[in-house]
């Protein structure tokens, strides 16, 4: 029994996906070390599962400064801006707002925007 093209072209797809996802998780599991514990430490913070009136916590904030902090150049914030991109594709529920608000609370600024459709090279939505 043969399948249709249409079968055809969406198993295509799903190998293609996964071969590129197994391509591309090991390189952000090596270089997005900072930015994934980031994302880990204030994971309660950034998805609303904290309180509404709640602060980041202390560890989340200490993992922001030390991401930012090790800002040494702009390719080093470009790597970091596709880091924050490719780790929030992967936390189910993330709120780019809170994510935002987040830096901001713990007293940082981070040199490029966050969202999803962020252009790391500009920094900018």
């Amino acid at each position: 029994m043969a399948s249709n093209p249409k079968q055809q072209l969406v198993t295509s797809m799903l190998l293609i996906s996964t071969f590129m996802l197994a391509l591309i998780l090991p390189i952000i599991a090596s270089t997005c070390t900072k930015e994934e514990a980031a994302g880990k430490a204030c994971l309660p913070y950034i998805t609303g599962k904290a309180a509404s009136n709640a602060s980041p916590s202390e560890l989340c904030c200490k993992a922001i400064k030390g991401l930012i902090g090790s800002y040494n150049d702009k390719a080093a914030e470009i790597t970091s801006c596709e880091c924050l991109k490719a780790i929030g594709h992967m936390i189910p529920g993330i709120n780019i707002d809170k994510a935002t608000a987040c830096v901001a609370a713990c007293g940082d600024k981070l040199p490029f925007d966050l969202g999803f459709g962020v252009n790391c090279t500009t920094g900018k939505r």
